[in-house]
C-alpha cells in the first residue's frame, strides 16, 4: 500500500473515531474532573450506612461509562472497516 494511501486511511479512521468521542475533547475531560471533585465532596457527607449503596452506584456508573466508550470505539471501527471493504466500489 502506498504511503499516501495509507495517510488517507489513517487519517479517516482517526477522524471517525474522534467524531465518536474516542478522543474526549477537553470539556470532556474537565466534566470528568468536576465529576470526581463532587463525589469526593459527597462521599465526604455519607454514613457509614450509605457507602454501600454509593458504591453500588460508583459501580453501575463504571460499567455505564465502559459500556458506552466500547459502544462508541465499535461503530468507529465498524465504520472504518465498511469504508475500507468499500474502497474498490467506488473506481
Amino acid at each position: 500500500m502506498n504511503e499516501k494511501l495509507y495517510r488517507a486511511i489513517e487519517d479517516f479512521i482517526t477522524q471517525r473515531m474522534d467524531d465518536l468521542g474516542a478522543d474526549a475533547p477537553a470539556y470532556v475531560a474537565e466534566t470528568i474532573t468536576e465529576v470526581g471533585c463532587c463525589a469526593k465532596k459527597l462521599e465526604e457527607t455519607l454514613m457509614e450506612s450509605q457507602f454501600s449503596l454509593w458504591r453500588e452506584l460508583e459501580d453501575a456508573l463504571s460499567r455505564q461509562t465502559g459500556e458506552e466508550m466500547r459502544y462508541y470505539y465499535r461503530a468507529g471501527f465498524h465504520d472504518a472497516v465498511r469504508f475500507l471493504l468499500g474502497w474498490n466500489d467506488r473506481t
